[in-house]
């Protein structure tokens, strides 16, 4: 990206007035600092950790102690000004990012057909699903421990499903849930089999087993 638009008067935005009554010029400063990272070495509106982008910018605002960048990053996100998901899993993300973009740039993303509308999402799919690739990995190896066999992921579909079931649940509970779930002997778990589509249907009554007894107490080995 070659430039950023800047708007005049986002000193005015609430969200930005919030920040500096907070935060005085440290959270303005850090808060160019992300759109001008995102703009020069991001992709849609995203830098991973492993872009090491918060050392960039510890190094750049050396006066502030650490605890203090992230004090101001963590009230970034609960303003919603970065994604506060993206920003647990140590990414960088401002929605509609792009949408900031100079005219030669959103020409260039349309031409290579990277976007075709403004874009609005938590992170970046691929992204999210190299973050995630362990859950996936959790799962295929306790279908095998069980079935002695591999399961075949349909990624796409399966990584879709993990990401819509971390909406609502930590992965400590997803990854405790998938130990649950492999420990039933549930007549329709074991009709419908041991796919993620069906681990998410049953996350109710997974949710309530507890210690080998619940809703499925009698079926579980």
């Amino acid at each position: 990206m070659r430039w950023f638009k800047h708007d005049t008067d986002m000193h005015t935005d609430l969200k930005i007035q919030s920040l500096m009554d907070k935060f005085h010029g440290d959270g303005y400063t850090i808060w160019c600092l992300c759109l001008e990272l995102l703009g020069k070495e991001g992709k849609n509106g995203t830098l991973t950790e492993k872009t090491m982008w918060k050392i960039c910018v510890q190094k750049l605002v050396f006066w502030l102690k650490d605890s203090e960048l992230e004090a101001i990053l963590s009230y970034m996100s609960f303003l919603g000004l970065i994604c506060p998901k993206s920003l647990r899993n140590g990414t960088l993300h401002v929605k509609k990012f792009d949408e900031r973009a100079d005219n030669w740039t959103k020409r260039l993303l349309h031409s290579n057909s990277v976007v075709t509308t403004a874009i609005d999402v938590d992170v970046d799919k691929d992204i999210y699903m190299e973050e995630k690739k362990h859950l996936l990995t959790y799962f295929c190896g306790k279908y095998q421990e069980r079935f002695n066999r591999k399961y075949v992921p349909s990624y796409a579909k399966d990584y879709s499903l993990l990401k819509n079931i971390l909406g609502t649940l930590s992965e400590k509970e997803v990854i405790s849930l998938m130990d649950k779930f492999f420990a039933t002997n549930d007549p329709f778990v074991l009709k419908e089999g041991f796919t993620i589509g069906i681990f998410k249907s049953q996350i109710n009554k997974l949710q309530m087993v507890k210690d080998g007894v619940g809703v499925w107490g009698s079926e579980l080995k």
